[in-house]
């Protein structure tokens, strides 16, 4: 079993604090880069291939993993297999276009799911929140203003490619929230989890054992499963704790997650569920 941790591209202190977990739990892990603007990925001795992985990455390689489209210089089919099974993901399942029917406690209950490109020059006639269905950030989730195009809005904050072939959320029932908390959930269990955002200001901040969230967390893990590993975001509005969205753990933000603890239980998980190749 190895890690690989990507050190290119990401924020220094989200791969150090992934280094020292690491380190101080004597996991074997190396570091990869990507080739801006390609699909290759650097940094590898293809031989590390032949045992199970799991990767921390940014969105682009969870993207290219997922296309299969990422190449490894000299690496054969079941050394791709093995680091195409270092994510934790089921594209259909992460996305909310399939889950937003199953009943879920979501905050956005009433939201409609559309095409981007059908609704990208659409003026709004009143206040809305929109986001990409599925976790893969092809643009940042954000408020719409009175007269304002998704467009407009989209390449006023953040302008990334691809991003019209997407679907997205609409609502337009905003929801007044108190905190945002994000929980770790591997094989039924929670077990880390960190609060991100307080009062719509990011503030990572660690949860009290005796929080209240915590048993949220712990039933609301069991009400649906995007994959066996997954993050789990909650809200706390007025009308309770919602789930704001789930994610892959592969790509998501640890803030202040008790990380030896977490990736204790993905190196358990992955040892468990390892495929064997003859």
């Amino acid at each position: 079993m190895i890690w690989l941790i990507q050190d290119a591209h990401r924020k220094y202190d989200e791969v150090e604090k992934e280094a020292n977990a690491l380190e101080g739990l004597s996991y074997k892990f190396v570091g990869f880069g990507m080739i801006p603007f390609t699909n290759i990925v650097t940094g590898i001795d293809v031989d590390i291939l032949n045992d199970s992985v799991i990767i921390r990455g940014g969105t682009k390689v969870l993207d290219l993993i997922i296309a299969d489209s990422f190449d490894i210089e000299g690496a054969n089919d079941i050394q791709r297999d093995n680091f195409r099974n270092g994510i934790f993901y089921d594209a259909e399942k992460f996305d909310q276009a399939y889950y937003t029917s199953l009943n879920l406690p979501l905050l956005n209950s009433n939201a409609t799911i559309h095409n981007v490109s059908d609704i990208l020059h659409t003026k709004f006639d009143k206040p809305a929140f929109i986001k990409p269905s599925n976790d893969r950030k092809s643009f940042n989730a954000q408020f719409v203003d009175v007269g304002q195009t998704l467009e407009e809005s989209i390449k006023s904050s953040m302008y990334q490619i691809g991003y019209e072939t997407e679907t997205c959320v609409v609502s337009f029932d905003i929801a007044n929230i108190k905190r945002e908390c994000r929980f770790f959930v591997v094989d039924n269990n929670v077990v880390t989890g960190s609060h991100y955002r307080i009062n719509d200001v990011t503030i990572p901040k660690v949860i009290q054992t005796d929080d209240i969230i915590w048993s949220i967390a712990d039933e609301y893990a069991l009400l649906y499963k995007p994959h066996d590993v997954f993050v789990m975001d909650i809200a706390e509005t007025d009308e309770g704790f919602k789930i704001v969205e789930y994610n892959c753990l592969n790509a998501s933000g640890l803030y202040l997650a008790d990380v030896k603890k977490l990736f204790i239980s993905l190196q358990n998980y992955q040892n468990k569920h390892k495929i064997v190749v003859d």
